[in-house]
């Protein structure tokens, strides 16, 4: 809905439509066509030579510095950015340049090994696919762009998707969480050997929760757990990792050691404090030896951090039955979990993460994000096969002819299939390759300046991820169009036949 979106779509608008004009008009001026005129693969004059380098290098220059306007700009400009919102342009541009200047470079070495080689199908067709023209710019440069958005776009969404993930690990720090605080019935050591034997299940962790008040009115949450149990069952998580050798000290006459949360840090510090556990008024003493940035499925309740300690440091009078349990596995059987905690725990509350991540993905802010992306991803990935169609007609013409020539002098159908291939598959390539190297370069200097933890519901900040099955699917999915369109070509040329081409030639 901005300015800028209308004037890049009518630029491209105007570039289609003013492009075969263009073309037309250039022919016209160089005479009536003969046998021998220029064709749309043959190269221009040195003048013209000069002027597209010209033109390529102000627009790379132009290109590079709107992307280092945008770099040094990053995260910290509010409202519309004129250079985010022209990013792809901006690298599509220097990218299809490059690529259209190099892959001939990279075609040479290959056409003197085929030169070498019998047959002629290899040589002919690496050799009319090093010749460029400018007729091949706008095309490869809207290719480029194309691949780059439909690339970007998967991108975003992958990344999306890993932010929901990652926040939903957050906000319950187990595949389910049981929540046995107001529960009717105790969590005794049966009932959490029932719990691990639902199937799924595959790591649990209990843990008794209190709090803890110092003489100064400070108030933290502690979290009573058996250190090895609980840091297994975190490691398979997204959380943070629990530095368990801190807590492996416990029992003797000296402190019990503890591991905080930063803000619990920041008010106990890490000289042994002698707290007072609410829940049973004894006092503790209490030295933390590391720290963790959160606790899972633990929330800050008293807003005065975490501290993690050993269930054996525990005084004998909070050796208790558990408050919290813990409960990682793929494929958890949530129906009969739900079922047992009903039946031996009344009261008890079961979070799962199954369902914080489905309604993460439900909201309606993601789901139209993901419409967003798909419909952007659709539409580049149709205009990505429109450009390749039209690349392949404007040869189309001088490729059939020189099927004809070799057909008449005894060239194979499928040998005239395979020089079609040949001659077209480079550039694909190469327009594959830099709309890839475009995307990502597009996350590296866009990704800053995208917020896209809102859409995932999570605090933190996501950066872009590549995604290189995406990309290779993409890749592929390019090529084999080429392919099929090709094919199709071929097979039209062929049923014309080499007489009539030729005469039509003539």
């Amino acid at each position: 809905g901005t300015a800028l979106a209308w004037w890049l779509a009518g630029l491209t608008l105007l570039v289609a439509l003013a492009g075969p004009p263009a073309f037309a008009f250039a022919g016209w001026r160089r005479g009536p066509v003969t046998p021998g005129s220029l064709r749309p693969d043959q190269s221009v004059g040195r003048r013209a030579v000069t002027r597209r380098l010209v033109i390529e290098a102000a627009l790379t220059v132009a290109s590079v510095g709107g992307l280092i306007v945008l770099r040094q700009q990053g995260a910290h400009t509010a409202g519309f950015d004129p250079f985010t919102s022209a990013a792809p342009v901006l690298i599509a541009i220097p990218a299809a340049i490059v690529t259209l200047r190099c892959y001939p470079l990279v075609l040479r070495p290959l056409l003197r090994l085929a030169g070498h080689r019998p047959g002629v199908v290899a040589f002919v067709g690496l050799a009319r696919a090093a010749r460029t023209s400018v007729i091949t710019l706008l095309p490869a440069f809207a290719m480029v762009l194309a691949l780059a958005v439909v690339a970007f776009g998967g991108m975003l969404r992958g990344t999306v998707r890993q932010g929901e993930v990652e926040a939903s690990w957050q906000r319950t720090g187990a595949d389910a969480v049981i929540d046995a605080s107001n529960a009717s019935l105790p969590l005794t050591p049966a009932v959490q050997r029932k719990i691990a034997a639902v199937p799924g299940v595959q790591r649990t962790a209990t843990a008794v929760l209190t709090s803890g008040a110092t003489l100064g009115g400070t108030v933290v949450t502690v979290a009573l757990v058996q250190p090895a149990r609980f840091a297994a069952l975190v490691a398979q998580t997204l959380n943070p990792p629990i530095p368990v050798a801190a807590l492996r000290a416990a029992g003797g006459t000296g402190p019990a050691p503890a591991i905080g949360t930063p803000s619990a840090i920041a008010l106990l510090g890490r000289q042994p404090r002698r707290l007072y556990l609410t829940s049973v008024d004894v006092p503790v003493s209490v030295a933390i030896r590391a720290s963790v940035r959160s606790v899972p499925a633990i929330s800050d309740v008293a807003s005065g951090g975490v501290l993690i300690m050993p269930y054996s440091a525990a005084p004998s009078a909070l050796r208790q039955p558990p408050t919290l349990m813990l409960v990682n596995g793929s494929g958890l059987a949530e129906h009969q979990l739900s079922a047992l905690v009903s039946r031996d725990l009344p009261g008890a509350i079961v979070q799962y993460r199954s369902r914080v991540l489905a309604g993460l993905s439900k909201s309606a802010l993601t789901r139209n994000a993901y419409l967003a992306f798909a419909a952007g991803s659709l539409t580049a990935a149709g205009f990505s096969l429109l450009v390749l169609l039209i690349t392949l007609v404007l040869g189309a013409r001088s490729r059939e002819l020189t099927l004809a020539r070799l057909s008449a002098m005894g060239l194979l159908s499928a040998q005239g299939r395979w020089l079609i291939i040949a001659e077209a598959l480079p550039q694909v390539l190469a327009a594959t390759i830099g709309g890839i190297a475009c995307a990502l370069t597009l996350a590296s200097v866009v990704g800053p300046s995208l917020q896209l933890s809102v859409f995932a519901g999570t605090s933190s900040g996501i950066a872009i991820q590549t995604e290189p099955l995406l990309l290779a699917a993409v890749a592929v999915g390019l090529v084999l169009l080429a392919l099929l369109a090709l094919a199709a070509q071929g097979a039209v040329a062929a049923r014309h036949g080499a007489a009539r081409a030729l005469r039509i030639g003539e």
